[in-house]
């Protein structure tokens, strides 16, 4: 069998000289087809070996006496004769005998660490790392570490100098009760921008929703782009200019979170007065990391630092917005619980086993002892906050490959303790490539910008396509064919299938539909405008203007005006005084009990002709009932309405003044009684009015005394009306045509009224005129007010805390 790959060699050599005998006849090339014909006769021996290995049952990889893979490779057979090598980490080529090596020191430069890992040789700026996780724990640049819970906006960092643009603020919230924060928003700013990442993961630049991943400038590409957003897990913002790289991760549904921060160590963010904020500054000192914002720094004897009101003082000096929100600053939270500390700590032994490099996370050791128990103690507190034992160790394994890329902690998942769920088509994995073959790029895992690394994540299938962009109810992103993906632009900036979108300022519409990318020129309706709404740009109608803020037509009510802003309400005479103008008494339209929830034009509302007193008793009041034809009217009749407000002859109708009294309503009531008593004017207010509907045959209600309008009056005015408890509802309306055991509607020449007991009440103020000086026998059965006949008779409607009952009149 030795001889048999010996041919082999042979035939490859074989090859190679033939092509010398085939192109090569001149007498320059006599030597190289001597040994081609040498090398053919060897040829029919070499069919004959490789005709014998066919026929074997061995593989290519199980042949003794030939090393198929150098350097620790695996062979893995591929077909009868051929095979594979899956190469260790550290080395390349077919058959995994290159070996990398980072030992040329000049291979990266100064100020750069060169790696080896995934079959790549990799150069990276000497760095460090500030982060902030859980609930939450933070760790700065040169190693102190301290909790946080305020919920205000505060700075993680910032340059000192504020005329630098760059900075990174988070912002956390409460979980279940006011003792256990969580990160939910990152907002960095720089060159301009603001970068937003929300707690779904969700990316939001300058206010406006992005797909991922997303370059900018806008019209940059992914190789001149200063500022990368991408999301393989957690969203990670790559500013290019000073190679900061942001990661923010939520666990969803859960509270758990983390930020971390890398930076490379040049001026720009070394040393002491470089970079502020929570994270403190870079200069290799942890004891002056805790630094309020005016400069003024809390001496540390020990880096990691004890909760203290001191303490939270300082760090509260980083908020940025203090009334937003209903925030807690930090100071202020009161943050322990009880706790079974046996327990918790019982929940996070896989942590403490890594500080002796045993357990799945063993390789985690080399993080170093302080860091691992650190870890293992912030866990415990963890667990005693009620936080899910799974959770907290999933942020620790985060950490653990960030700071070791390449660890070896696969094995802490299983299917029965703590499993990851994968969306479909997707399979877990602890090195989860950060760069998949993506729908934005197929060949990603080839771009020049892809930095090899690992994450816990889900890897998709075969054939199938990371999107970061998926709408797959309890995941972040999908797995799609790549015949389902979305929309490339010429930029490289991807869009989800079936999605549409306007541009920021409106006029452009696109659409992705069957991965094809199309565009169309719009325009807002002059009566709308582009607004920003959730991060996205839309075409809306101006406040008044019913549309689709294309197509924007008629004021909808109780708008009005050129530019449909002004607020023009007319459910009654007040609304016409006070958001109309009107001063001066007569008739108008009102549209009684209008919803204005509806979005109806004003020519869809219904509209009714009334009355209205603007010069009396303060103005604003919808006259409700006068006239003298009010006899022989039925009772449906009464309950619609009749008369003709020109004349201010008019009953406004039952079923009206039950509208109108569901809102607080006062009634005020003008008698004039006949000249010869000598009897002044009676203009008084009942401050609450109503009345009830159909049900209780629209009965009266009034719990209050009338209230003299006049000014010069001192004397109460004696009650003229009411005979039945205040605190009661009163009697229900009659008409001649419904029953009444008292019969008082006839009684009182068939008029309507709510006639109370056997003598009929004291009053009737829908009765007909007396006339004045007339000795009827029958005369306290016309219009009477204390069972006394009277000449005429007003009743007036107004809301009742006029002018202040509409929240946007202001005055």
């Amino acid at each position: 069998m030795e001889d048999f790959f010996k041919l082999q060699i042979a035939l490859i050599l074989l090859s190679t000289v033939a092509t010398f005998n085939e192109f090569c006849h001149t007498s320059e090339c006599i030597s190289e087809r001597r040994q081609a014909w040498k090398l053919k006769s060897f040829q029919h021996k070499a069919s004959y070996y490789e005709h014998i290995v066919q026929e074997a049952t061995c593989s290519p990889c199980q042949l003794s006496g030939f090393t198929q893979c150098y350097n620790n490779g695996t062979c893995r057979v591929t077909g009868p004769q051929t095979f594979e090598c899956d190469c260790p980490d550290n080395t390349t080529g077919k058959f995994c005998e290159t070996i990398l090596s980072c030992e040329n020191e000049n291979l990266c430069g100064p100020n750069a660490e060169c790696y080896t890992g995934n079959a790549n040789i990799s150069c990276t700026l000497m760095t460090k790392s500030a982060r902030v996780y859980d609930d939450p724990y933070f760790t700065t640049f040169d190693g102190t570490t301290f909790n946080y819970d305020g919920t205000c906006p505060y700075y993680l960092m910032k340059a000192c100098n504020s005329s630098i643009d760059f900075s990174i603020q988070s912002v956390n919230t409460f979980v279940g009760y006011q003792s256990r924060t969580y990160i939910k928003n990152l907002i960095f700013n720089t060159q301009g921008y603001e970068i937003r990442i929300d707690e779904n993961m969700l990316v939001y630049v300058n206010n406006s929703f992005v797909s991922t991943p997303f370059y900018l400038p806008l019209a940059a590409n992914e190789n001149d782009a200063t500022i990368i957003v991408q999301k393989p897990s957690a969203v990670t913002i790559t500013d290019t200019i000073t190679n900061a790289v942001i990661t923010f991760y939520v666990v969803l549904n859960s509270g758990q979170s983390y930020i971390t921060v890398q930076v490379p160590l040049t001026p720009f963010f070394f040393g002491p007065d470089a970079m502020c904020g929570l994270f403190g500054n870079i200069d290799n000192h942890c004891d002056n990391d805790i630094r309020a914002s005016n400069g003024t720094i809390l001496a540390l004897s020990n880096c990691a630092v004890s909760a203290s009101q001191t303490v939270k003082a300082y760090q509260d000096t980083w908020v940025s917005n203090s009334t937003v929100d209903t925030c807690v600053e930090g100071e202020l939270i009161n943050n322990m619980t009880n706790c079974n500390i046996t327990y918790a700590q019982q929940q996070c032994d896989l942590i403490r086993q890594a500080t002796d490099g045993l357990g799945p996370f063993g390789a985690c050791k080399a993080m170093g002892h302080d860091i691992v128990d650190k870890f293992y103690h912030d866990c415990a507190y963890s667990i005693c906050q009620n936080k899910d034992k799974c959770d907290t160790l999933d942020i620790f394994a985060k950490l653990c490959l960030n700071y070791l890329p390449f660890a070896n902690i696969d094995n802490w998942r299983s299917p029965s303790f703590c499993p990851y769920d994968c969306p479909p088509n997707s399979h877990y994995s602890l090195k989860t490539p950060t760069c998949q073959n993506s729908c934005a790029d197929p060949n990603y895992s080839n771009s020049s910008l892809c930095h090899e690394a690992y994450n816990e994540a889900c890897i998709c299938d075969p054939g199938y396509f990371y999107d970061s962009n998926g709408q797959l109810e309890g995941y972040s992103y999908v797995c799609r064919p790549i015949e389902e993906c979305g929309c490339v632009d010429s930029n490289k900036r991807y869009y989800p299938p079936n999605s549409h979108w306007i541009n920021a300022d409106c006029s452009e519409s696109y659409k992705c539909y069957d991965g094809n990318l199309s565009s169309l020129s719009i325009s807002c309706s002059v009566n709308g405008q582009c607004s920003n709404i959730r991060g996205n740009a839309v075409c809306e109608c101006l406040p008044g203007y019913k549309g689709n803020g294309f197509n924007c037509t008629a004021c909808l009510a109780p708008y009005s005006g050129q530019q449909c802003s002004e607020y023009t309400p007319a459910r009654h005479c007040a609304d016409l005084q006070l958001f109309h103008g009107i001063s001066q008494s007569g008739v108008y339209s009102i549209s009684i009990g209008a919803d204005y929830t509806l979005g109806l034009t004003h020519d869809q509302l219904n509209w009714t002709q009334v009355y209205c007193d603007m010069e009396n008793a303060g103005g604003g009041w919808t006259l409700m009932s006068h006239g003298n034809n009010t006899a022989n009217k039925t009772y449906e009749e009464y309950i619609i309405g009749f008369g003709d407000a020109t004349y201010e002859d008019i009953w406004l109708g039952l079923e009206d003044i039950h509208t109108i009294t569901q809102s607080d309503t006062s009634l005020r009531v003008v008698i004039e009684s006949c000249p010869q008593d000598n009897t002044p004017i009676i203009d008084c207010t009942y401050e609450n009015f109503s009345i009830t509907d159909s049900s209780k045959q629209y009965a009266i209600y009034i719990n209050s005394i009338c209230k003299s309008n006049l000014n010069d009056s001192t004397t109460p005015i004696p009650e003229g009306w009411i005979t039945w408890d205040r605190t009661q509802l009163g009697p229900g309306f009659s008409a001649y045509d419904i029953y009444d055991p008292n019969n008082c509607s006839a009684e009182y020449y068939k008029t309507g009224w709510w006639f109370n007991g056997r003598n009929c009440g004291y009053a009737n103020l829908n009765g007909l005129h007396f006339v004045c000086g007339e000795d009827n026998y029958d005369k306290d059965n016309y219009l009477t007010w204390r069972r006394i006949p009277i000449k005429d008779s007003h009743m007036f409607l107004r809301p009742k805390t006029f002018p202040n009952y509409d929240p946007k009149y202001n005055h």
